[in-house]
């Protein structure tokens, strides 16, 4: 395994506004052949010196999965995420990578859009960043696949808030990333956009050669997108329980299925009881 416990420079345009990070390696970039397993082995985290938010975590991510990480607000689900893409730094522990990932693409809270700067060169902008030129047929098939061709040249005040998260959600694929970490992307959108959204990401991410990590506070959204749904605690973020997801292809109807409705009640019981309410 290779250990990865600092992150190399993070130019300051990238970690604010694109959603794709690229690291270099002696001046040379490095390709990954496929999706790296991740491994977080007693991963601890504080803040101020005194504020313990992670303790003693340890993760398995395997290559090509997609793992959701559900728990109280709080709880340290984002700091793991960070962790894992470089963006902090663990007191203690170690993170691994089963081999160097070229390319970590984000997905924020927020769609983070460059308001001066139209849909299709949002969505181009992590290749521009890794110095490539001629990138208009990959920027144009990533916006075919999530539906906004017809809004290619639109600016981001021009778009609802759906839209803002396909470009997002676009710009993070375009440059084909192995490791995918969606920081709950879609949680102040309405229900019903939310869904498709969902359905999306399912078409889109799942099966494909990418390790994904979500973070999200919605069980049915973990339950209808990941492999593996992982219950914390409050914060500190300890691992209270592990649940594997074996529901076959993700369409709309699954939601309407007795197994999906079981799978999401056994998680709301172990999230309750993580929080420490009464059954």
């Amino acid at each position: 395994m290779i250990e990865i416990k600092s992150w190399i420079g993070i130019p300051l345009l990238a970690l604010l506004f694109c959603s794709t990070i690229t690291t270099t390696k002696e001046g040379v970039k490095v390709v990954s052949q496929s999706a790296p397993d991740v491994k977080l082995v007693d991963v601890v985290k504080t803040f101020d010196g005194s504020i313990e938010v992670v303790d003693h975590l340890n993760l398995d991510i395997p290559s090509g999965g997609y793992v959701a990480l559900l728990g109280p607000t709080g709880c340290g689900k984002t700091t793991v995420l960070r962790m894992v893409g470089g963006l902090l730094a663990p007191e203690a522990g170690e993170i691994q990578f089963s081999q160097p990932s070229s390319q970590t693409a984000f997905c924020f809270q927020e769609p983070r859009l460059l308001p001066w700067r139209n849909v299709r060169r949002n969505v181009g902008l992590p290749l521009e960043l890794a110095g490539q030129h001629d990138f208009d047929q990959a920027v144009q098939e990533v916006l075919g696949l999530v539906g906004l061709t017809d809004a290619a040249e639109r600016m981001p005040a021009a778009l609802s808030g759906g839209m803002k998260m396909r470009t997002s959600l676009a710009r993070a694929l375009v440059s084909n990333p192995k490791l995918l970490l969606l920081d709950e992307p879609f949680g102040a959108l309405d229900e019903v956009t939310r869904f498709r959204l969902d359905e999306d990401v399912a078409r889109l991410v799942r099966g494909r050669d990418t390790t994904v990590l979500m973070v999200t506070h919605s069980i049915s959204e973990a339950v209808f997108l990941a492999d593996e749904v992982v219950v914390l605690s409050p914060r500190p973020a300890r691992i209270v329980e592990r649940f594997r997801i074996d529901l076959g292809e993700r369409l709309p109807e699954l939601r309407a299925t007795p197994e999906f409705a079981l799978m999401t009640s056994k998680i709301y019981e172990a999230l309750r009881a993580a929080m420490g309410e009464p059954a």
